[in-house]
């Protein structure tokens, strides 16, 4: 991948699916056992939520008595996708530093500086 490329995935404007991102990130970054497992877990736990949650359980939710239980197990789906993505930041924030040459909480400061100004001047 060239930094054409990866800049576009990163920009939202090339699209790739979650399978692809975790492939690209294991070919072009060291990636940890740990951390291979836990994304594999949260791909599965995401694409359950996104692609298949409802249609399997939509008998369930007519049930009042398994409401909870399905409100528990959306939960923990989506806490396996949110430990996921904790995880990766530190690797998209060095990508996007690699790439771009800029750091993101340069970025950030930035962008709060400007914005504390914005709003103290009106």
């Amino acid at each position: 991948m060239d930094t054409k490329n990866a800049v576009a995935i990163l920009e939202d404007e090339e699209k790739k699916t979650a399978g692809q991102l975790i492939g690209l990130l294991k070919k072009h970054l060291k990636v940890s056992e740990g951390l291979e497992d836990s994304l594999s877990k949260a791909l599965k736990a995401r694409n359950k939520l996104i692609h298949r949650y409802l249609v399997e359980n939509v008998e369930r939710m007519a049930e009042p008595s398994e409401h909870e239980k399905i409100v528990k197990e959306i939960r923990s789906l989506r806490s396996q996708v949110r430990k996921s993505h904790q995880q990766l930041e530190p690797f998209v924030k060095a990508l996007v530093e690699m790439l771009d040459g800029i750091s993101i909480e340069g970025v950030i400061s930035e962008a709060k500086d400007k914005f504390m100004s914005d709003t103290t001047q009106h």
